[in-house]
């Protein structure tokens, strides 16, 4: 079965991230399955990278605009696996330490 997450992004790509998301809200709007993408991106990007609590924060932030998407939608499924496989990772690190 194909991996379904949405990859996080390189750290210095955080800028362009931020401004892509701000411009999709502005012009598309809050629920608009291109700015979910977008939110869940900047969140696995900047939890993946160290600051584990706000990219937790903008994911489960995603998680919940995604519901607000038309049953089935496929970011539904995508932000959802994205948050699963981070807090997975996040169990087997404190599992390892």
């Amino acid at each position: 079965m194909e991996d379904e997450r949405i990859p996080p992004g390189h750290p210095d790509d955080l800028p362009a991230i931020t401004a892509t998301l701000a411009s999709y809200q502005d012009l598309l709007g809050s629920y608009h399955p291109h700015t979910v993408a977008m939110g869940a991106l900047l969140g696995a990007t900047l939890w993946r990278h160290g600051q584990r609590a706000l990219g937790r924060q903008i994911l489960k932030r995603a998680v919940e605009d995604a519901m607000r998407l038309k049953a089935g939608h496929p970011v539904q499924a995508r932000v959802w696996v994205t948050l699963s496989a981070l807090l997975q990772e996040d169990r087997e690190r404190s599992t390892i330490a």
